[in-house]
């Protein structure tokens, strides 16, 4: 009897021994079957460079240059061209503004187209010394002074045109330039039957490429000035109207009065004297643009 309770006894410390034996070592996990790894198991995704995509392909255009504002004096669009001069009975015609330079001569000019008051002094100073010169008359001055034109011509001076009405020659048309040119020579030549061809002056002054053209065509060459005497200024004094004139010729030159102007017809036997004692002749526009 004692000896089934030892080997009891030893028996039951044998299974405690091994049931704490087996609480100290962890039970082991199973490795997944080869199966199951390959079905659960997801695999890294792999990090492949973006296909790179084509820009489209665009149509080339050149490249826009930033705009640059033009001054303010420089025109949008590039000028006309220039014509040749116009040639009239095989002349070449272009504006003179003074003559020729190798000789010390001047041209004294009047321009009539206002009153007629001063003008018969002033050729009376011009008949007492001998002088010729060269006129410009409005077709509407001529009409209104017949006798002043005769005279005129009876001297000898060169009668040119200043058109009839003595407008803006840039404000008109090209059949309105004709036709004032058109009414002066007819009024002039029935009146003195003299022409006022080939020169003209441009009321004011006032004149383009176009309006030369144009008294071109019609037989005419545009005279403008060297010198302006300022006998047309309201109050113009007598004495500086001289001082201007006399101190301001040189060989060549082409000085502008007026055969309204009271200081010209005051003053006209001192600028004459004056330009002489000066060694220059005065002589009409055609003598002075002479080769």
């Amino acid at each position: 009897m004692k000896s089934h309770l030892s080997l009891l006894s030893i028996v039951c410390l044998f299974l405690s021994a091994c049931a704490i034996a087996a609480q100290a070592t962890p039970t082991p996990t199973p490795a997944p079957s080869t199966a199951t790894a390959t079905a659960t198991r997801v695999p890294p995704t792999a990090t492949t460079a973006p296909t790179a995509t084509k820009a489209p392909t665009a149509t080339p255009r050149p490249p826009t240059a930033t705009p640059t504002l033009a001054p303010t004096l420089v025109p949008t669009k590039p000028p006309a061209a220039a014509k040749p001069p116009v040639a009239v009975g095989g002349a070449a015609i272009a504006e003179i503004a003074r003559g020729n330079t190798a000789r010390p001569q001047v041209a004294l000019t009047f321009d009539a187209g206002a009153s007629s008051r001063p003008t018969p002094k002033i050729l009376d100073t011009l008949r007492a010394h001998k002088l010729r010169v060269t006129l410009f008359i409005t077709g509407d001055y001529a009409q209104k002074n017949p006798e002043l034109l005769r005279q005129m011509a009876a001297d000898g001076h060169e009668l040119a045109n200043h058109s009839y009405s003595h407008p803006d020659f840039v404000n008109l048309s090209d059949q309105q330039i004709q036709e004032e040119l058109r009414r002066t020579e007819d009024t002039v030549q029935k009146i003195t039957g003299s022409t006022t061809k080939p020169f003209f002056r441009a009321p004011f002054g006032s004149r383009n490429a176009r309006t030369n053209r144009v008294i071109a065509e019609a037989g005419y060459r545009s005279i403008y000035w060297t010198l302006d005497s300022g006998d047309w200024v309201e109050g113009a004094i007598p004495s500086n109207v001289r001082q201007k004139v006399v101190a301001g010729v040189s060989n060549g030159s082409i000085v502008v009065n007026h055969l309204g102007s009271e200081a010209t017809a005051e003053i006209l036997d001192e600028i004459i004297n004056g330009i002489q004692n000066k060694g220059f002749s005065i002589v009409p526009v055609s003598q002075l643009i002479a080769p």
